[in-house]
């Protein structure tokens, strides 16, 4: 068994994974660190809530990723919401480490609950940030994740970001 990954090559053989919250498909929390370690990620972004991670009983994330040697980043963001505070309060003192990972060649997954629409936001948000226009950022998220970037608040924001 596998827990469910959405890879995106982007340049330099990096590549950005777009998963479901780990722990919560078919693996638990430690088997699913385990197996992102194997596929070569070296950093995962939770943008679930820690609320959200307690009800979801993954609370212990950043240590078992530790155990993994799996960089943890946090920057939390509502489900079916557009990044706002919380996520702004986090994201800028991490996201030149995520984006120095992708420099280097390394890989980063991203998750929220289910994989989709706050992982794709991030997702394509990175794309953005690394050059790509939003047209651009959207299609590529959708050849591997056509679920993902469905909400209007999501994708008025990465039209917002890319401008």
């Amino acid at each position: 068994m596998t827990h469910p990954t959405d890879k995106l090559l982007i340049e330099n053989d990096a590549a950005i994974y777009l998963t479901p919250c780990p722990g919560t498909k078919n693996l638990t929390l430690d088997e699913t660190i385990a197996q992102f370690a194997q596929q070569g990620i070296k950093g995962l972004v939770s943008l679930t809530p820690k609320t959200e991670m307690t009800e979801l009983n993954v609370a212990d994330m950043p240590a078992v990723c530790e155990r993994y040697g799996i960089t943890w980043f946090y920057a939390p963001v509502d489900d079916h919401q557009a990044p706002s505070d919380a996520f702004n309060q986090e994201w800028p003192s991490q996201k030149s480490t995520v984006h120095q990972l992708l420099d280097k060649g390394q890989s980063v997954a991203l998750h929220c609950q289910g994989g989709q629409g706050r992982t794709g936001t991030l997702a394509a948000q990175l794309l953005i940030e690394r050059g790509r226009d939003y047209e651009q950022a959207k299609a590529e998220i959708k050849a591997v994740k056509p679920g993902a970037l469905t909400i209007a608040k999501q994708t008025d924001y990465l039209q917002a970001l890319a401008k």
